[in-house]
């Protein structure tokens, strides 16, 4: 069988739409690339599904227009070369927020089918669920603690961005960094990840705030916070503050590790006391 260009024009504008969804989906998840073969796969069962909802909107539009419901015209070639790519970035946007909220496997690991996840790897899966302070163990052999404002998507690739970062020696105490607002380490040169328990964290209130950050306690032996964060909610700021002479251990964020009230705020409270 012999395909002309016209033939072929008319498949690749069939399919362009499920090739704009699986785009969109990849760009907004962190699910590798497939093959070149799988990718038309994905493609074709995209294609379907968009071509599926677009027939569904034709038939809907024509039963309303024939009994007078609506009286926009009938329908015609422009709504199907025009709805085709909206429907397939629409498609793209709700797949890869089923991917990235775990939606669709969370109902079917209540209905016992699966025990698998919508997430791309184990080390997406381990980050997502409940952002907590981390300390990673570099190839070096030395350590540091801080909360992951941003992560790598994969384990051998990209950095890791540390707000509140300390340096753990083996001997000794912390070592604080207040001076540094981000801390980039690379992927490869992590070990090991430690991901701290949230049930060990200490929940002073004089380490929370009301602006959505992640908290800094003081590395001193009092709860007194001397290292905050100021800015808008979702772990970016710019640290400030000081440290004290007195370092014992490991600082401890706040049990739910969002924000830190200042010492001003403190005070405050208490003359009204």
């Amino acid at each position: 069988m012999e395909w002309t260009s016209n033939d072929v024009v008319g498949v690749i504008s069939y399919l362009l739409p499920g090739f704009l969804a699986a785009w969109v989906f990849y760009g907004l998840t962190t699910h590798p690339r497939k093959t070149p073969f799988e990718r038309v796969v994905q493609a074709l069962i995209f294609t379907a599904i968009i071509q599926g909802a677009v027939a569904g909107g034709r038939l809907t539009y024509t039963h309303y227009y024939e009994s007078g419901v609506v009286d926009w015209g009938e329908w015609g070639g422009e709504a199907d070369q025009v709805l085709p790519p909206l429907v397939a970035v629409v498609t793209g946007v709700i797949f890869a927020a089923i991917a990235n909220n775990d939606l669709l496997h969370f109902v079917l690991r209540k209905l016992r089918i699966t025990k698998r996840t919508s997430y791309s790897s184990n080390w997406y899966s381990a980050f997502n669920k409940g952002r907590r302070y981390v300390t990673l163990h570099l190839r070096d052999g030395r350590r540091v603690y801080g909360w992951p404002y941003e992560f790598p998507d994969q384990s051998t690739a990209d950095h890791f961005a540390l707000m509140c970062a300390y340096w753990v020696p083996s001997e000794g105490d912390p070592i604080p960094l207040p001076l540094v607002e981000r801390l980039l380490i690379p992927a490869r040169a992590v070990k090991l990840v430690e991901l701290m328990k949230e049930e060990s964290v200490n929940s002073n209130p004089a380490t929370e705030n009301q602006n959505g950050k992640p908290s800094a306690a003081t590395p001193t032996k009092q709860s007194d916070p001397t290292l905050r964060i100021d800015g808008a909610k979702g772990g970016t700021g710019q640290a400030t503050g000081t440290t004290t002479d007195q370092a014992a251990s490991i600082p401890s964020p706040a049990a739910s590790p969002k924000t830190q009230v200042s010492r001003k705020g403190n005070r405050r409270n208490h003359r009204r006391r």
